[in-house]
């Protein structure tokens, strides 16, 4: 299977959530900012294990990376349509929440980036989900348009590995309840 970055497994286009001609039946999207290491960090942790990990053999869940050309701005806001089933990881921390308002050059916000996915996920409840996990503790909330969320509490974790672990639950969960998937 497919261990994908942007680059390797093409970049989200039409966002509609559209199955037709898809070939995966899951691939997890991770969004965060770009300027975020931790949220990198987490990123590559958890794809990892969804990739990686020797208790699980096998496994290989694709995966997507927020897509960073380097001017700062966010790319169109969108869901994977390689896939049937989208799990977009939101990865909110203090780079996220500092810049969420601002206008980019491209004119649309970073909460605007953010909420475009859930907006999607929620046009496609049986086949989608957003999951929200706050890295730091002014990570949340980023925008009145997400305040009916639930959102992962991970950094009241101080430890990196024990937040991961949290996370790698979580997810875990998440992909057993709604995909009949275990990854740990």
């Amino acid at each position: 299977m497919i261990d994908a970055r942007p680059s390797d497994l093409s970049t989200p286009t039409t966002g509609e959530g559209s199955s037709v001609g898809t070939d995966l039946p899951l691939v997890v999207q991770f969004e965060y900012h770009p300027a975020s290491r931790e949220a990198a960090d987490t990123a590559d942790y958890l794809h990892s294990t969804l990739n990686d990990d020797p208790a699980v053999p096998g496994l290989k869940i694709p995966t997507l990376f927020v897509a960073d050309d380097g001017t700062g701005d966010p790319p169109a806001p969108a869901l994977a349509t390689e896939a049937e089933r989208v799990v977009v990881v939101l990865l909110a921390d203090n780079h996220l929440a500092a810049s969420g308002r601002r206008p980019t050059k491209s004119g649309i916000t970073r909460c605007d980036y953010v909420v475009r996915p859930r907006q999607l996920c929620d046009s496609s409840p049986d086949t989608h989900r957003f999951l929200p996990v706050q890295l730091t503790d002014h990570g949340w909330p980023i925008d009145p348009r997400l305040d009916d969320l639930y959102f992962l509490r991970a950094w009241t974790m101080e430890d990196f590995e024990l937040k991961n672990l949290f996370l790698q639950q979580s997810a875990d969960h998440c992909f057993r309840s709604d995909y009949s998937i275990r990854i740990a």
